[in-house]
C-alpha cells in the first residue's frame, strides 16, 4: 500500500546523512523533464506577475524553467530553511520573484523529507514564514496536512484565497484561512491546465504587449495584483 511504501522509504532515509539524502533525490530528479506548468509560470514571472512564490517542493525544476525563459539567476531570490534561514540570489534591488522553499533546496543539499524534519525546520523560522503568508494567495495543488504552515495560515485570515486543484478541499479548514474564498476545481484545477489558461489570458490575448512591464505598477495595469502570492506543491 501507499502507506507501507512511504514507511519503508522513511525508514531508509532516516539512516542517511543530509548530504546522502540530497544526492539520492538529485539522482531521481535529473531524469525528470520540466513540467509544462512550470514553464508557463516562468513566463508569468518574467513579465512581473507572482512576485512571491511559496513552495513545498525542494527540486530545482522551477529554477530550470525560469532560466529557460530568460530570467537571470540574479533576478530570483531563493530562501530555504534548514539549521538556519538561508537566502541567495539578488544582492540589491527588488527581484522579479522571491522563491520561498519551505521543505529545503536540493541545490543547497537540503531536503526536509521526513515529517519531523519539516516540523523542526519550519518551526525555527516561523516568524519569517508567517509574514510571507499574510497576503492574498493563489494556492495550486496544495495537499492538506499537519504541516505547521497549514496551522499558521489561520493566523491571518483577512486575505483573498483561490484554491486551485482537481478536487475541492476535503474539509472546511481552507475556508477558515480567508475572508474571500474562491475555488477552481475539476479539469481546470489541474496545474497544467490552470497555468496555461492564466498565461493565455494575461500574456497572449492582452490588448497591448506586456513585454515592457517594469515594476508592480505595470503588473497591476497588466491585470494581476502586485500583492498576489503563489503557494502550492
Amino acid at each position: 500500500s501507499d502507506e507501507e511504501l512511504l514507511e519503508r522509504l522513511a525508514t531508509h532515509t532516516r539512516k542517511l546523512s543530509r548530504a546522502q539524502l540530497a544526492r539520492m533525490l538529485q539522482s531521481l530528479y535529473t531524469s525528470i523533464p520540466v513540467p509544462s506548468f512550470y514553464q508557463e509560470l516562468a513566463l508569468l514571472v518574467r513579465e512581473h506577475f507572482f512576485p512571491l512564490i511559496i513552495t513545498t517542493n525542494f527540486d530545482t525544476l522551477l529554477e530550470q524553467a525560469l532560466a529557460a525563459a530568460g530570467v537571470r539567476g540574479s533576478d530570483v531570490r531563493i530562501t530555504t530553511f534548514g539549521p538556519q534561514r538561508d537566502t541567495s540570489g539578488t544582492s540589491s534591488g527588488e527581484p522579479l520573484t522571491h522563491l520561498v522553499k519551505l521543505h529545503g533546496d536540493l541545490a543547497q543539499n537540503t531536503a526536509h523529507f521526513l515529517p519531523e524534519d519539516v516540523e523542526r525546520a519550519l518551526s525555527e523560522s516561523s516568524r519569517w514564514i508567517k509574514a510571507d503568508l499574510k497576503g492574498d494567495i493563489v494556492m495550486v495543488g496544495h495537499v492538506l496536512s499537519d504541516d505547521p504552515v497549514d496551522r499558521w495560515l489561520a493566523h491571518s485570515p483577512q486575505r483573498e484565497l483561490w484554491w486551485v486543484s482537481p478536487e475541492p478541499p476535503p474539509d472546511g479548514r481552507v475556508q477558515s484561512w480567508t475572508s474571500d474564498y474562491h475555488e477552481i476545481t475539476g479539469e481546470l484545477g489541474r496545474p497544467q491546465i490552470f497555468f496555461s489558461q492564466v498565461t493565455l489570458r494575461l500574456l497572449r490575448t492582452a490588448p497591448h504587449p506586456i513585454v515592457e512591464l517594469e515594476g508592480s505598477k505595470a503588473a497591476r495595469e497588466g491585470g494581476a495584483p502586485a500583492s498576489t502570492r503563489g503557494a502550492g506543491d
